[in-house]
């Protein structure tokens, strides 16, 4: 065992997010830690899974986090670790800024469990706002699961969203808000079998999700003043009396919760809301009291077709007892397999080196013993081969009858399938009395089995699997399944990442399971539905679901959909498909056809004796026995949900462009400013006011206004309806920058723009998904949100980017347009003119909050070249040095890696080691580029190439090595070329790894794409 202070310490002494390596430490005696000067991280620890020890008696905090007056905590970060209390300590982690003159911001905890200590598990004080607690759980802790408070000497909890994970066994309360706090969104938590209600709101709270609570005593949630309910789950035996007890001093709605009693004699109320105020509410199972007005139907603007449509459930293979069928442990002795045992049987989680792990027989591991602990593998991006081809699952995990397990990690690996075995992963627990939860599945795609992805079958819950992909895989991307034992999938939830191109479904819920949340996620281009639900599901929220065959979702009973875009170009007819039974809702999705000819679509239709409520602009078809009840005007929708860090995880695969969920807004059903044909209404304005010259700073005199009439500005002519006319303004030759507010974009005329100009829309952040490009006339419309502006000139070959960054103040987003890659073969020279290095540079910089990935696309070169990523800082400095491809030939085309968060104004660049791995092998992770003859970090503006050096091995010059930057090459020669793809959502490049006067040009040796997470963003 480790003490972890020294390593807390060092975090915040340097500024920086430190990474353990230990599977255990110690906390002796409180940890505190005083922030005392700006910072604005990343700073932190990530423990990779570890397990912190408290022997704390004294009643003091295991970790307390202090900011001083006058400071700005930013990007505070704590994950991948446990607290282990001993019940005499206080808080496990406490976090306060008691002050309106100090601020925590942009935090977040993720991936954290405290259990059994004597305060509060995560207790958070003050002016602390803008954070995220991701898939995280409270466990048994006396002063309850998570307080959140406003201090006493000022400041205001605000803007805090608690996603996925939950709490379970608190005293006090699950999730408790006090001292007037409020700021608060739950989402997709689960709340278990708590001592006092799952969540406390004396003050209010903004809202509450897509949850479940379960046998919590006296109420699930009580709270006074507002609150949101969406899409609920309560369940009780008989503890869990009333679902929601509200006292109403203001606004409430309830939407689609389901109330579930499975005790005897007995029955449990779903919400019971006294005090004065206005509730919406859809789906019953309500008491309210005198002075509380309920509003049960308002208006849909969208369209209402009456009309009975067959419907017809797919069939699904059932489960059968040879699903859950004991299988032998196996013992092939390989090190993956030797590594996963130890880990599940011992409890911690193995870290192995991210390397080909090449499978030819089973991985079959079954537990037999109660283990509390962490446990399982990340593999740091390793790739799993599968050479099976009897049909049996690759790894197959199962938990033996009478046999509790808990916290369950399987991460960062690649499976790899031929097409011969069975499952991807098979996890069974198939018995009533055995138990897997609080289990996570991360960072993992699976493609290719000739099974299911991912195959959960029996009591498995209280779950997630996080930003993981199941691809082209035969029998379908994911099943989660109850056994024919009775064993029972419940509290399931699937966020971020995605199922594409499976067959039978993506996501398919069998044989009575029903309680999954899909946050998040890409469903898209399976050959049936892309997700099939016959029992039911709680809810899809804030997903792609595109071009799946036939239908997007179908599913009988009940299911909630919010803020998903439904997306075809025609094999896709209708988004949701239904015969209700129960509570259901449609919340702000969108429908969008890409076919030719007319739109033959629809977003529902909706059969059966259920009462749905729906808010939004597109076509519903309705059964005569469905109830449709109109939201608009009773409720207000939320923006997209939890965003880990900064934005939605998911990560774009290929052939699915624009795959990020919009931060706000409902995306391409924006009404455009329309008018009577030829009459549109002038808008006045101060004459005078556009000065020529000042919206391109040291590039005066070139914008031309349109003065029309002194006091109005000319109104605009011909097409009807379009936004009258606004500035005229011409760039000049010498890479304009106009920077321009997007209200004063709007109705705009730019002239003279093309490559080497950039717009700079300050105060605003737009993802790509959310630029709008039409050709029209002699140019294109720029749309985002409700402004357009024209841009004059010819806009083939290539496409616009948008590059958002920063936030607050700083917030702004240049667009720019770009040439798409060339056409490249192998053996065959670019043209030199088309040698351009790395283009929209600005495209690399980070933000601290904007998170990058890098796809391989392609390696076709005798070489087996390694491939490596550093960051460079704003003064030139190049620091965290890391191999993302060991041997390129070796990995999967479409292989994508996390590269991270870089720091502000912290640039990525890449480096390719010629024939790397045949001379170096897989490099150890400790790596830096030095000055020549030195130790010290090189600098890129130096104009000096750098030196690759290991702590171990030093200096490695048996290889070339070769940069994006050509400044940081021999000679400053250019050994990569750059383009966009259509669309705009990525940036491609190609490598080529010879020196220039040896090498054939073609820049195709090593083809890769990098991508961020901010395509989704409109704030406006």
């Amino acid at each position: 065992m480790s003490e972890l202070a020294p390593l807390l310490q060092q975090a915040f002494n340097n500024g920086t997010l430190v990474v353990g390596t230990d599977h255990t430490y110690t906390v002796s005696a409180p940890i505190v830690i005083n922030v005392t000067k700006d910072t604005q991280g990343p700073i932190g620890i990530d423990l990779g899974g570890a397990r912190i020890v408290s022997n704390i008696t004294n009643g003091a905090p295991v970790i307390q986090i202090n900011v001083a007056a006058g400071v700005d905590l930013a990007n505070l970060t704590l994950t991948n670790f446990s607290i282990w209390g001993s019940g005499s300590d206080g808080d496990g982690i406490q976090i306060v800024a008691n002050g309106t003159d100090r601020l925590v911001h942009d935090w977040s905890v993720s991936n954290v469990t405290i259990q059994h200590v004597g305060g509060a598990g995560l207790d958070v004080i003050g002016n602390v706002s803008t954070g995220t607690v991701f898939n995280s759980w409270m466990h048994g802790n006396a002063g309850g699961g998570a307080l959140f408070s406003n201090g006493d000497a000022g400041g205001t909890i605000s803007d805090i969203e608690w996603a996925g994970g939950g709490f379970r066994k608190n005293d006090v309360g699950g999730l408790v808000l006090e001292h007037g706090a409020q700021g608060v969104s739950v989402s997709g938590a689960y709340f278990v079998d708590n001592y006092a209600p799952g969540i406390v709101a004396p003050s209010g709270i903004t809202s509450v999700t897509t949850s479940g609570f379960e046998n919590n005593v006296g109420s699930a949630i009580e709270f006074n003043g507002h609150g949101d309910f969406w899409a609920n789950t309560f369940s009780t035996f008989g503890p869990q009396a009333t679902g929601i007890d509200g006292s109403l001093s203001g606004s409430a709605s309830l939407v689609s919760n389901i109330s579930e009693y499975y005790g005897s004699g007995g029955s449990a109320l779903l919400a019971y809301i006294q005090g004065a105020g206005n509730l919406a509410e859809v789906g019953g199972g309500i008491s309210t009291g005198g002075n509380v007005a309920v509003e049960g139907a308002g208006t849909f603007s969208g369209q209402i077709v009456s009309s009975k449509v067959d419907f017809q459930m797919p069939s699904v293979t059932p489960i059968t007892a040879a699903d859950s069928a004991p299988v032998a442990d196996s013992h092939s002795g390989s090190e993956l397999e030797t590594a996963l045992r130890d880990a599940l049987t011992t409890g911690y989680i193995a870290n192995l080196a991210a390397k080909t792990y090449v499978v030819t027989e089973p991985i079959v591991i079954n537990i037999t013993a109660d283990n509390p602990y962490p446990k399982g593998i990340d593999l740091g991006g390793a790739t799993i081969v599968s050479q099976i081809t009897d049909g049996r699952p690759v790894i197959q995990i199962n938990v033996a009858s009478n046999t509790d397990i808990r916290y369950l990690t399987l991460s960062n690996f690649t499976l790899q399938g031929n097409g011969q075995e069975g499952d991807g992963i098979k996890i069974v627990t198939d018995s009533p009395t055995s138990w897997l939860y609080n289990w996570t599945v991360s960072d993992v795609t699976v493609k290719g089995v000739g099974g299911i992805g991912l195959d959960i079958i029996g009591s498995v819950f209280e779950g997630m699997v996080s930003n993981s992909w199941m691809i082209g895989n035969a029998d379908g991307g994911a099943r989660f399944a109850h056994s024919v034992n009775d064993g029972q999938a419940s509290a399931l939830r699937w966020y971020g990442g995605g199922v594409e191109d499976n067959g039978v479904a993506g996501i398919i819920l069998a044989n009575g399971a029903r309680d999954l949340v899909v946050d998040g996620a890409v469903v898209a281009n399976n050959h049936g539905p892309g997700i099939v639900a016959p029992y039911g599901i709680t809810a899809v929220t804030d997903s792609r679901i595109q071009d799946n065959q036939g239908i997007g979702v179908v599913f009988q009973n009940y299911g909630s959909f919010i803020n998903n875009q439904f997306v075809t170009s025609g094999s896709q007819l209708t988004g949701v498909e239904a015969w209700l039974n129960g509570p259901s809702a449609l919340i702000n999705n969108t429908s969008t056809y890409t076919g030719s000819g007319n739109d033959p679509t629809a977003l529902a239709n909706l059969q059966g004796y259920g009462q749905i409520g729906v808010y939004g602009h597109e076509k519903v078809i309705a059964g005569p026995s469905t109830q449709v009840v109109g939201l608009e005007g009773l409720i207000t929708p939320h923006a997209s949900g939890y965003v880990p860090g900064t934005d939605h995880p998911v990560t774009e695969q290929p052939g699915t462009p624009g795959t990020d969920t919009p931060v706000t807004g409902t995306p391409g059903t924006d009404t455009p400013v329309t008018g009577t044909p030829g009459t549109d209404t002038p808008v006045t304005g101060t004459p005078g006011t556009d000065t020529p010259g000042t919206d391109l700073p040291g590039n005066g005199g070139t914008d031309t206004p349109v003065t029309g009439t002194p006091g109005t500005d000319t109104p605009g002519t011909g097409t009807p309806g379009k936004t009258p006319t606004g500035d005229h303004i011409t760039l000049g030759p010498n890479d304009d920058v106009l920077h321009h507010t997007l209200a004063d974009l709007n109705g705009d005329t730019i002239s003279g723009f093309g490559h080497g100009n950039t717009i700079d829309i300050t105060g605003s952040l737009i993802g790509r998904d959310n630029l709008g490009v039409t050709k029209v006339g002699d140019g294109v419309s720029l749309t985002a949100g409700d402004s357009s502006f024209h841009l004059s000139g010819d806009f083939s070959g290539g496409d616009f980017m948008a590059v958002a960054r920063g936030s607050g103040a700083d917030a702004h987003t240049l667009v720019t347009f770009e040439n798409f890659l060339p056409n490249l073969q192998e053996g065959v020279s670019v043209n030199p003119t088309a040698v351009n290095g790395v283009i929209n540079q600005p495209f690399f910089e980070g933000d601290g909050a904007v998170r990058f990935s890098v796809e391989l696309k392609e390696a076709v070169s005798d070489y087996h070249n390694t491939l490596g990523t550093y960051r460079i800082a704003e003064d030139g400095t190049i620091s965290d040095v890391h191999i993302v491809f060991s041997d390129t030939r070796a990995v999967t085309p479409g292989t994508t890696v996390d590269l991270g968060v870089p720091g502000n104004n912290q640039k990525i660049g890449f480096f390719l080691i010629q024939d790397g791995h045949d001379v170096y092998g897989n490099l150890p992770d400790n790596l830096t580029l030095v000055a020549p003859g030195t130790t010290n970090a090189a600098n890129a503006n130096s104009g000096v190439a750098p030196v690759l050096h290991s702590a171990t091995l030093g200096d490695l010059s048996n290889a070339a090595v070769f940069h994006t930057f050509s400044t940081m090459n021999a000679g400053n020669e250019q050994h990569v070329l750059s383009g966009t793809a259509p669309g705009g959502h990525e940036l491609l490049m190609g490598f080529d790894d010879q020196q220039m006067a040896l090498s054939d040009k073609d820049y195709q040796d090593v083809l890769i794409s990098v991508k961020t997470n901010k395509d989704g963003l409109l704030i406006v």
